[in-house]
C-alpha cells in the first residue's frame, strides 16, 4: 500500500450518512453496504451484507467507546472501499465495553489484498481510540466535514 491510500482518500463524501436509524447490528451494516451499492462498488448488497454479518459471527468489530469497525475482505470487491454511517440512537455492536456504536466504519477490501486491510484496520482504529476525533466525528454536520476531521488527525 502506498503511502498516498489514507483513510480519507478511500472515504468518499457520497459514502458517509449522519443520524442514520437502524434498530439492530444488521440493519446498521445493510445501512453501510448500501451507500456503497448505491455507486456501484458493491454490486450484490444482500451477499455483502450476509457476507460482512459471517465475519461479525466470528468476532464482534465493536471496539468501545461507541465505535465499530465491520471489515472483509472478498472477492466480489474490486478496490478498497470505506463507507462510514453515523447512528442515531447508537447501534448495539457487542463491544468489550457494552457501550452500542455510533460511530461506524465498513472497510471492505479485494481477497488477497490482506497486508493493505490489516494497516487501514490498525490505522483506522489508532485514529478512532483518540477522544477528541471521536468529538469531532460526533459533532460533524456533513460529509465532507467528516472527511476533513479524518485528513486532519492523518487519517
Amino acid at each position: 500500500m502506498s503511502d498516498m491510500e489514507s483513510i480519507s482518500a478511500l472515504l468518499l463524501p457520497e459514502h458517509i450518512a449522519l443520524d442514520v436509524k437502524a434498530k439492530k447490528k444488521k440493519a446498521a451494516i445493510t445501512a453501510l453496504v448500501s451507500l456503497l451499492h448505491e455507486t456501484g462498488v458493491v454490486e450484490d448488497s444482500s451477499a455483502a451484507v450476509r457476507e460482512v454479518m459471517e465475519r461479525e459471527r466470528l468476532t464482534s468489530t465493536g471496539v468501545g467507546e461507541g465505535v465499530a469497525i465491520p471489515h472483509r475482505l472478498a472477492s466480489w470487491i474490486e478496490k478498497t472501499s470505506i463507507a462510514f454511517c453515523r447512528f442515531s440512537p447508537p447501534v448495539q455492536f457487542d463491544a468489550i465495553d457494552n457501550k452500542p456504536a455510533d460511530l461506524v466504519f465498513l472497510l471492505l477490501g479485494p481477497a488477497g489484498h490482506e497486508g493493505e486491510h490489516l494497516r487501514l484496520l490498525t490505522r483506522l482504529a489508532r485514529l478512532l481510540r483518540q477522544e477528541d476525533v471521536r468529538k469531532q466525528l460526533r459533532a460533524a454536520t456533513d460529509a465532507p466535514e467528516i472527511v476533513q476531521i479524518l485528513a486532519s488527525h492523518g487519517g
